[in-house]
């Protein structure tokens, strides 16, 4: 099997959990008598149904970052709705408000996982005033008042065992995603030098079975390393990830996606650039210190030593010394 059906069969699996659990309470409910939270349930299982259709019928590999762009936010009113229902009567329902953050996490956008974080903590903080306004809290509690201990306690261990599931397929789509897993399982067709951003990958061949999303972001990769050497971006020191990806034509969680993936973060990627710069600069020994770091787009010199030390091994002063000793 390879890497990317892999993948969209563990989404298909992620998927089809989702829609178990949804029909389960359903069903439960149904059974004993409780009408709101069983229409809830079942809302929520033909979402499910119709996230499952995507998910199969999507002619190209269909990975579990596409499943959280598409679902993750739909989800996030469903689980404030559940809040709402539940607040007082299972309160445990909340401990899905972990889930999100976590799943956000895929979107390679700290700002949004910020966002979600904070929009899922409101959420259960609101609940409760919410439901007592339109009365749902008490019609919840009179309703289940028919529901013996033992009924309770299936119910909370249910919900308590799916939850787990569900968490754990999250974090293992993080192991499946981690660059190195990704290597083993991927034959690409060019050697990738880490240490030398301006490597530019070439398209995958058809047989390596690369998906849709993963062939963007190489392509986003040959970009940025097309723009920012021949328009010499690096020499901007307010140049920012943002900037880099209007330039490229994308958004900033498919720039820093398109970086992780071939193991650099935005400020190792611009100063190999920068770097790179000096070290012309140095070579020709024809402006000052401060002149090439400057214009290599190093604001201060603190952190022009200290970035050169760190990509070359030696400091300005030294490499400078000895290209000038091998050259005479």
């Amino acid at each position: 099997m390879s890497y990317n059906k892999s993948k969209k069969k563990i989404t298909l699996t992620f998927v089809i959990i989702l829609l178990v659990i949804s029909m389960s309470f359903s069903i439960l409910f149904y059974t004993w008598g409780l009408v709101i939270p069983a229409i809830h349930h079942l809302i929520v299982a033909i979402f499910s149904l119709y996230i499952f259709i995507v998910v199969w019928n999507y002619k190209t590999n269909f990975d579990f970052i596409h499943l959280i762009q598409i679902a993750l936010y739909p989800f996030i009113i469903i689980f404030f709705i559940s809040n709402i229902i539940f607040w007082k009567v299972m309160p445990i329902n909340i401990i899905w408000g972990v889930a999100f953050p976590l799943a956000s996490l895929f979107l390679h956008h700290m700002k949004k996982t910020i966002n979600v974080s904070v929009f899922i903590v409101v959420s259960i903080m609101a609940a409760p005033f919410i439901s007592n306004i339109f009365g749902i809290s008490d019609t919840m509690s009179l309703a289940f008042k028919i529901l013996s201990e033992e009924q309770l306690f299936i119910l909370n261990y249910i919900d308590i065992s799916f939850f787990i599931i569900v968490i754990a397929i999250i974090i293992y789509q993080f192991y499946l995603h981690n660059e190195a897993y990704i290597e083993n399982k991927i034959s690409m067709t060019e050697a990738i030098n880490p240490s030398d951003p301006s490597v530019v990958i070439d398209d995958p061949e058809p047989d390596t079975q690369q998906s849709v999303y993963d062939i963007k972001l190489n392509r986003i990769y040959q970009n940025m390393v097309k723009h920012i050497d021949a328009d010499r971006l690096y020499e901007n020191p307010d140049f920012r990830l943002e900037d880099l990806a209007k330039v490229v034509g994308t958004n900033r969680s498919y720039a820093s996606a398109a970086l992780n993936k071939q193991g650099k973060t935005f400020n190792n990627f611009i100063n190999w650039y920068r770097i790179e710069h000096a070290k012309r600069e140095l070579q020709d020994n024809k402006k000052s210190m401060r002149e090439i770091y400057t214009e290599a787009g190093f604001r201060y010199h603190s952190t022009f030593l200290k970035v050169f030390e760190e990509v070359v091994g030696v400091k300005p002063s030294k490499y400078q010394y000895v290209q000038k000793e091998s050259q005479k």
